[in-house]
């Protein structure tokens, strides 16, 4: 259930692992989506800086799905699991059933946020806040990122690819940046933490810590913290807190903002033998990062294929994530980290950002299950 990066993905996999079984009616997989089109949701940041439009990484879902998947786009309204029964336009039953929800930003987290800020999140935003940039001619520009939030890299490199978009165009000397956080840190990973200190001193952004918004004022251009303090802005973008989908947080599964607590190893839920939880859905200590859905895909299905065949699911996902990390339009490091070990970021090179914007082009052969 989620047509995103993760549910494809496994929705694929599957069907690639179980051709015969499909074939033979002994097994059938549904895809359940809420919408027709797939955005490559890592390159909305391309286009709300300008570097491609959005139609480049939108595409029509059904080229995407296996020939042995059923596609079903419908607005799922519930999830009654004790029943295994999934309601929508229709209601459709389940053996077993994969939810791939996904993590939405919380625009109306505080009162007159939606309407103040702008964002690189979604399809509607990212376009209008290339918009805002192109017109912008000096000022100061907040933003603005509370956990948690899907995409690791995401808070890092945008000031840095802020900084070079505004230098490009001439109004860098015009603008003051700012990063402001509820946190007393800059990130959740100590390392990437490190990196953005050290990244924007270089650049000149003034941070601001421990803000805790109560309310935005669009008009007056100013966020009220619970100090009662202002932090004024000419223009402010944001990475809100996400919460997962209101249609798990309506179900009788454990949850926590719509994100599902299960064993970070399986993916599997404890209280239920027959759900598991992929992708930003799902509430463990790995990143809410594409590389780490694409890589817990592989053990989801691994366990799948081997509980219908009658064997024990002993595949085990360690949270291997891996990403590339901007410091500039031509320069990027390649971020990796999994389990225990501390986060790995190698020296900036302009071979990784090529890499990065050649993996973009790559990025649909995952989502086909083929790399």
């Amino acid at each position: 259930m989620g047509g995103g990066l993760a549910g494809l993905r496994v929705a694929n996999l599957l069907a690639r692992r179980l051709g015969r079984e499909i074939d033979e009616n002994r097994v059938r997989i549904s895809l359940y989506a809420k919408d027709r089109e797939h955005t490559y949701a890592c390159g909305l940041l391309c286009v709300s800086l300008g570097l491609r439009p959005l139609a480049h990484y939108t595409r029509k879902l059904a080229d995407f799905v296996h020939r042995r998947v059923r596609l079903v786009v419908d607005e799922v309204s519930a999830i009654d699991v004790d029943k295994g029964r999934i309601h929508g336009a229709e209601t459709h039953r389940f053996d077993i059933l994969v939810l791939a929800t996904g993590a939405e930003p919380d625009f109306a987290f505080v009162p007159g946020f939606a309407e103040a800020s702008h964002n690189f999140y979604t399809r509607e935003g990212a376009p209008r806040l290339y918009e805002a940039l192109r017109s912008f001619s000096g000022g100061r520009i907040v933003f603005f990122v509370a956990p948690p939030f899907k995409g690791p890299a995401a808070p890092a490199e945008y000031l840095p690819l802020l900084a070079d978009f505004l230098t490009r165009r001439g109004v860098r000397e015009r603008t003051e940046l700012v990063y402001a956080t509820p946190e007393s840190t800059l990130h959740p990973r100590e390392e990437l933490a490190r990196w953005m200190e050290e990244t924007f001193a270089r650049l000149g952004v003034h941070v601001e810590r421990n803000v805790r918004p109560v309310a935005v004022h669009p008009e007056e251009r100013y966020i009220e913290t619970h100090l009662g303090t202002r932090i004024p802005f000419d223009l402010l973008v944001a990475i809100p807190p996400h919460r997962g989908a209101r249609v798990v947080e309506a179900a009788n599964l454990p949850h926590s903002n719509g994100f599902v607590p299960v064993d970070p190893a399986t993916g599997r839920l404890p209280e239920r033998d027959n759900v598991y939880v992929i992708g930003d859905a799902a509430l463990t200590p790995w990143c809410k990062a594409g590389s780490t859905a694409h890589f817990m895909a592989e053990t989801l299905v691994e366990n799948l294929v081997h509980r219908l065949e009658g064997r024990e699911e002993i595949a085990r996902f360690d949270g291997k994530t891996a990403f590339f990390l901007f410091e500039s339009f031509d320069r990027a490091s390649f971020v990796t980290f999994a389990g225990g070990q501390g986060v790995r970021i190698s020296p900036p090179s302009p071979l990784f950002a090529a890499a990065k914007f050649a993996y973009d082009e790559a990025y649909w052969l995952g989502v086909l299950g083929l790399i």
